[in-house]
């Protein structure tokens, strides 16, 4: 599923460079500044700090893939990934590589070991995420006198909406049956039924 391989390398001069490589090449990891600005003079590795926060971001923005709910998942899981054990952000070596099976296995644990504070971080994304579509509707329906009836169909549709994304991200990262991803998403926003 995920054949490929993420690699950093710091420079005799200090300088860093991160690249994803597949079968068709390198390309460079963008900074990702446009999610947080944590170090915009670049990503790096081997402590606590900005340039590791920026490179947690970096690679799980690119992992996840540049979608509202793959980047949300990005900015939800960053913080957690710099700082968890064995991550590539603490690895105070010149040269680091992680391949996106191992990515996945590491997010995997990681989210598995701390359920109930990732279930709190994905429900509340998930509800910005339904809120932003909400919004944008519901100012259209404003200007046009729309009912109550109508805005709860609208709140409905855009939180099945969300729902919908990060099942499908949870499928598509970690390879999950569409059952037992819709059951991660349940637990986590609170829902005792299958999400829909």
């Amino acid at each position: 599923m995920a054949n490929f391989t993420y690699r950093g390398l710091r420079t005799p001069k200090g300088e860093t460079f991160v690249w994803r490589e597949d079968g068709n090449g390198k390309i460079e990891l963008p900074f990702r500044l446009d999610l947080s600005n944590h170090s915009p003079s670049g990503l790096n590795w081997g402590y606590g700090g900005s340039g590791p926060a920026q490179l947690a971001l970096a690679l799980l923005a690119d992992f996840f893939g540049d979608t509202q709910a793959g980047q949300s998942m990005a900015l939800a899981l960053y913080q957690s990934f710099k700082r968890a054990p064995g991550s590539v952000c603490g690895r105070n070596k010149d040269r680091w590589e992680i391949t996106g099976e191992e990515l996945r296995t590491f997010l995997g644990i990681m989210i598995v070991d701390d359920l109930e504070h990732m279930s709190s971080k994905i429900r509340s994304l998930r509800d910005k995420l339904a809120f932003k579509l909400e919004s944008e509707i519901l100012d259209k329906l404003e200007s046009e006198g729309a009912d109550s009836v109508q805005y709860q169909a609208v709140i409905e549709r855009c939180m099945a909406q969300s729902n919908a994304e990060f099942s499908n991200l949870l499928q598509r990262v970690f390879g999950m049956s569409e059952n037992f991803s819709k059951g991660i998403l349940g637990h986590a926003i609170g829902e005792n039924a299958v999400v829909k």
